[in-house]
């Protein structure tokens, strides 16, 4: 597949598709080890139009490529939280549901979001409960 991505750029996408995380994957391709630089970077490359397309790519290459179909994994693992013996099993299950549903939101999600005005009024509150 043709790249506009240099070595490190598709060093950071593979490991991200294979892991999901892409503050470790950040880490482990840039051998960075502050978490918060890390999670800025590497939500700086995902944000690049370039690294998206090629993420994209992969993911319909892959889709295509495979006899489950995304609506079947779901299924199974929504299965596997509700029957499965151990609660460990059951808790990665959920936590696979979740990341796949867009149950966990970060600061930064949300902060993206905002528009300027908005993010003054939210400082603004959480100093009058950080106040009180």
């Amino acid at each position: 597949m043709d790249s506009s991505l240099n070595p490190k750029q598709l060093a950071f996408v593979n490991q991200y598709l294979l892991s999901g995380n892409a503050t470790e994957s950040y880490q482990t391709v840039y051998g960075v080890e502050s978490r918060d630089v890390a999670n800025a970077n590497a939500a700086r490359l995902l944000a690049k139009t370039s690294i998206q397309d090629y993420i994209r790519n992969i993911q319909i290459t892959i889709m295509q490529n495979t006899t489950i179909t995304l609506e079947e994994v779901v299924t199974r693992i929504n299965d596997l939280s509700q029957n499965a013996k151990a609660d460990a099993d059951k808790l990665k299950a959920l936590d696979m549901l979740m990341k796949y549903l867009g149950g966990y939101v970060t600061a930064q999600d949300l902060a993206a979001n905002l528009s300027e005005e908005q993010r003054e009024r939210l400082l603004e509150e959480l100093i009058k409960r950080v106040d009180k």
